[in-house]
């Protein structure tokens, strides 16, 4: 590989000083000195070193146009060298790849609801009037036991007469058996035995009825029946529901009061379909809640429905949250974060990885030679992505170096190179015209958003980045297959975020810094959907400090986003 790495070298190095010495010959032979002159605005020449007064690019000699070089053959298309001041210009900064326990925290929102185990309906369990009303409004906070209402009911006094006359009848066999002599009838009805039997189903009936043990013990004291009773509460609660006003008239089953314990409330959270398999019942969690700045509250998983919503592709999994202090209601909404268990894996940057298709790519660091650092392009299949890093499951080492960042300008420069996507083993997906016609409208809302920045006008570029933003949320790719649903469902997150950034960017700097973000995210999606319409791929040199930045657009017409009509056409095509 070496060999071949460096014969590349040579070819291109001899490539490239045999173009400057035609250059050279010819200004000898026509008796002119030769100039410096600058790339992007020819015009601009010296017969010295220096700097261009436009753009500020290094003056180069003809035939050293070409800052990046690379070799022609297929194999060594793949290989980029830079020297340190190129890689300082392109921004390209390398990083180890590491064998790490990923923090595997996932986030997600979620709402407060009643926990439907501690919700209970208060039931008229005998027709009747109400005579007296003790809980008078929803929202009161009712103990066990405590009295809700008097109740007038004729049945409940029938029902409380019979009890009482069960009794007198057990009472006066007992006395008749003990004045008789042998042993009682057990087949007469009369018989104390089956009195008792009877007495104590009449005692169950008013219980039934919603006697306590205590008021039916009154009544076997006083002898008489109750003719107005006082129901009590059987359990503890908030009433979130009053269905009865004093002097109403209740049917037997009637709902009277429905009272809900928030000692215990749930939170219902949606997590995306490929989070979840990361999440098992018993979880602990942790979740905010915009009301209590600060704060943090715990609860466990005790429910993960087995179900996805088909427009949002979440799962919806129940936390049981303690709310010992009332201040959890239902209806807020919550941040919710799990940390599954993870284990070790290969890590790199999440801005080291390239996805084109269903395939990622990443920039190796191959060595250095001559002072000039050595790339290669490698395919990488990844598994999770989190806190800014993404988890290497084949195509890389422990310990080799990888671009950090600038590993787009470097992919943007293999292409220009004639280095082709396949052979780095990336193959973008044929996607349905009807996918293609939303792929083509969103880049026209991209395009209408480079207008406003040409335009240099804050407020267009905030409202076209809001029309993107919600284009984008409305393309679904469900009928792609899963994985390649799962790399749309990536593209899709970033071009959201990259979007509301731009929108959310309080001046016009900032949106054009966002805006550039956008630009390359939007360049990847595209590039791994075939069949959308004809893009070019525009570079302005100044942009940001002389760092550079690119744009799309659908002709080559040069109209500069960056900084309008300060410098219109700086720029130039690049792919």
């Amino acid at each position: 590989m070496r060999t071949v790495i460096i014969t590349a070298l040579i070819l291109t190095s001899l490539a490239a000083c045999n173009k400057a010495d035609v250059a050279q010959t010819n200004a000898k032979q026509n008796g002119t000195k030769e100039q410096y002159f600058c790339p992007m605005h020819p015009q601009v020449r010296s017969d010295k070193p220096g700097v261009c007064s436009i753009c500020q690019m290094d003056l180069v000699l003809p035939g050293h146009e070409h800052e990046m070089d690379a070799a022609h053959d297929s194999s060594a298309a793949l290989l980029l060298n830079l020297d340190s001041r190129k890689q300082v210009l392109a921004d390209v900064r390398t990083v180890e790849v590491r064998k790490e326990r990923l923090d595997a925290r996932i986030r997600a929102s979620g709402t407060l609801v009643p926990s439907e185990s501690a919700q209970r309906v208060i039931s008229a369990r005998v027709s009747g009037r109400v005579e007296r009303l003790f809980v008078r409004q929803t929202g009161d906070r009712v103990k066990i036991g405590q009295a809700l209402f008097e109740l007038y009911s004729p049945a409940l006094i029938q029902a409380q007469n019979d009890y009482l006359l069960a009794l007198k009848s057990v009472a006066q066999a007992v006395v008749q058996d003990a004045q008789a002599q042998g042993l009682p009838n057990t087949h007469n009805a009369s018989s104390p035995e089956n009195l008792k039997k009877f007495s104590a189903k009449a005692r169950e009936r008013l219980l039934l009825l919603g006697m306590t043990e205590a008021q039916i013990n009154a009544i076997n004291t006083s002898g008489e029946a109750m003719t107005r009773l006082t129901v009590y509460s059987p359990f503890s609660g908030t009433v979130v529901q009053k269905n009865v006003i004093e002097g109403a008239t209740v049917q037997e089953g009637a709902s009277l009061f429905d009272l809900t314990d928030f000692s215990t409330v749930w939170n219902i959270a949606d997590i995306y379909e490929q989070d979840a398999q990361a999440i098992r019942v018993g979880d602990r969690v942790t979740m905010t809640i915009a009301g209590y700045s600060g704060e943090t509250f715990a609860g466990r998983i005790g429910f993960i429905y087995p179900t996805v919503n088909a427009e949002t592709r979440t799962i919806k999994a129940r936390i049981e949250v303690p709310n010992p202090r009332g201040i959890l209601r239902p209806g807020m909404f919550t941040e919710t974060e799990f940390s599954p268990n993870s284990a070790q894996a290969l890590t790199v940057p999440e801005e080291s990885v390239l996805i084109s298709g269903t395939h990622a790519i990443v920039w190796v660091k191959e060595g250095t030679e001559n002072g000039k650092g050595i790339f290669r392009a490698q395919a990488v299949r990844i598994g999770t992505r989190t806190s800014g890093k993404y988890a290497i499951l084949a195509g890389l080492r422990e310990g080799e170096e990888v671009a950090a960042s600038g590993g787009f300008l470097l992919d943007s420069e293999r292409q220009l190179r004639g280095g082709s996507i396949a052979e780095v083993g990336a193959t973008p997906v044929e996607v349905p015209q009807s996918l293609v016609s939303q792929l083509n409208t969103l880049f026209s809302e991209y395009e209408a958003l480079s207008e406003a920045l040409v335009r240099s006008s804050h407020d267009a570029t905030s409202e076209g980045a809001a029309k993107f933003v919600s284009l984008v949320q409305k393309i679904g790719m469900t009928s792609l297959g899963t994985s390649n649903n799962e790399a749309w469902k990536g593209f899709q997150a970033s071009l959201v975020g990259e979007a509301k950034s731009v929108q959310a960017a309080s001046t016009l700097a900032a949106q054009r810094k966002a805006y550039q973000r956008l630009s390359d995210a939007l360049y990847k999606t595209l590039s791994a959907f075939k069949g959308t319409k004809k893009i070019y791929r525009a570079y302005c040199p100044m942009a940001f400090g002389d760092r550079g930045a690119y744009w799309l657009t659908s002709d080559r017409t040069i109209r500069n986003p960056y900084f309008g009509e300060e410098m219109l056409q700086c720029g130039e095509i690049r792919d």
